[in-house]
């Protein structure tokens, strides 16, 4: 007779420190998995609820009241800690999201707002974190006129534009001009005794010296491109198309003719799906930029430089 097969045991006794880390590996990886987790145990709970906190996504205003609820019971020291991006989408009222914002944005890294009917530039002057370094502001297409909305959807307020290193401007809103940019190109870098080197002036030239990152809607992208004048660290510049195949090899065309490899064009559908992973569907964007800047591609549709 052969020896008796010993039954398999599924009672694995782990380190903790090896079980912390998988239970933080699954719950940054599906968030819908990290609110089942904390109901394990309670040691689970203490490390699980930090990382369920680490992205807070406000997706209307029916959810703000509970969230808000959430929060309320939090100390700061924990919301500072531990909150580290912010989302909202959905066209939410300023009412709803002001006391989230302060009670959750002092410490995040980056922020992010969709909005159809409603510009999401108003968002900006409620965000205080002097840590912020992403801005992605989406806007779909306009319910109301064009002319209902005043705000141009490029005016970052100055100050907040000077942390900045990743920037995604996508807007079907009317606007006239960036008066950051257009002031900064006044200034050249020769000539600052002259008379274009106002305080202002210079502020604004200083404001894009830390980005690195931007991207923008193709409708923009002729404009907006003159940013490379001024933004001494940018590596990377996104066209954000939607368009048709020979509307994209136009755009690809004319981007070989610049012959500024720190160029690529990105198609991209469907930004409304973007909120419901902001910052890991954000990052996952620019780890993709990278990887095709890097390749020696033009764009994302096989496209290379010679």
């Amino acid at each position: 007779m052969g020896e008796t097969q010993r039954p398999a045991t599924t009672n694995v006794d782990l380190p903790h420190e090896i079980q912390r880390l998988i239970f933080e590996m699954a719950a940054r990886s599906h968030r819908g998995a990290g609110f089942n987790l904390i109901q394990v145990a309670h040691y689970v709970y203490t490390w699980v609820e930090p990382i369920l906190y680490e992205r807070i996504e406000i997706l209307g205003s029916s959810v703000a009241p509970s969230l808000l609820q959430a929060i309320s019971v939090k100390d700061r020291a924990f919301l500072d800690s531990n909150v580290r991006a912010l989302a909202v989408s959905g066209d939410v009222d300023l009412k709803y999201v002001k006391p989230i914002f302060a009670a959750c944005s002092r410490g995040i890294v980056s922020f992010s707002a969709w909005g159809t009917t409603v510009n999401p530039l108003i968002y900006l002057p409620f965000i205080r974190s002097p840590y912020l370094r992403r801005l992605a502001l989406i806007s779909g297409p306009a319910v109301l006129p064009a002319a209902r909305y005043r705000d141009n959807a490029f005016n970052i307020p100055t100050e907040m534009l000077t942390m900045l290193t990743h920037v995604v401007v996508v807007s079907n809103f009317a606007w006239t001009s960036w008066y950051d940019l257009d002031r900064a190109l006044k200034l050249k870098p020769t000539a600052s005794s002259a008379p274009a080197a106002t305080p202002t002036t210079l502020a604004s030239f200083a404001a894009f010296q830390n980005l690195t990152h931007f991207a923008v809607a193709q409708r923009y992208w002729p404009y907006i491109s003159k940013i490379r004048k001024v933004a001494k660290k940018l590596r990377y510049f996104v066209i954000l198309s939607q368009s048709k195949p020979l509307v994209l090899r136009s755009i690809v065309k004319a981007v070989r003719s610049l012959n500024d490899r720190r160029f690529v064009v990105v198609n991209m559908e469907h930004f409304s799906d973007w909120p419901q992973g902001d910052s890991r569907c954000v990052t996952t964007f620019w780890e993709t930029v990278e990887t095709l800047v890097s390749g020696g591609f033009i764009s994302d549709q096989g496209d290379r430089w010679p």
